[in-house]
């Protein structure tokens, strides 16, 4: 192992835990106070898990792994991974029915969206 992926995967682990942390109690108070999530909650969470958690995380891993002595492919990877949070956005939308964001989320995400055409646009003139 090239020790790169040893490290990203520890530092994924390492910042998760406070999270873990202090999501198991208010998980628990959750539960107290509405109940068990519903059939249709547990199978989109499992759903974000394996697609986001494990499926997008290797693939990621992966593709940082191929193109590493490129600084442009590497970048173009590191800012791909913000579009998972507008795919988050689209699938809560979409499949929870969830609104669309508005005030300062909504600029986020067109924030997020301006920067990968930036980016993309400014790639695609440097070659």
């Amino acid at each position: 192992e090239d020790g790169v992926r040893d490290t990203s995967v520890t530092g994924v682990q390492t910042c998760a835990l406070p999270i873990l942390i202090v999501h198991i109690p208010l998980a628990i108070v959750t539960w107290v106070l509405s109940g068990p999530p519903t059939s249709r909650e547990l199978l989109l969470a499992g759903g974000v898990a394996l697609s986001a958690g494990v499926i997008a995380t290797t693939i990621f891993f992966r593709a940082t792994e191929i193109v590493r002595k490129n600084r442009v492919s590497l970048a173009a990877v590191e800012a791909m991974q913000s579009c998972a949070l507008l795919w988050s956005m689209l699938m809560g939308v979409g499949f929870l029915g969830e609104p669309w964001p508005q005030g300062i989320a909504a600029l986020g995400a067109v924030a997020v969206f301006g920067g990968i055409v930036m980016f993309t646009a400014l790639s695609a003139l440097r070659r």
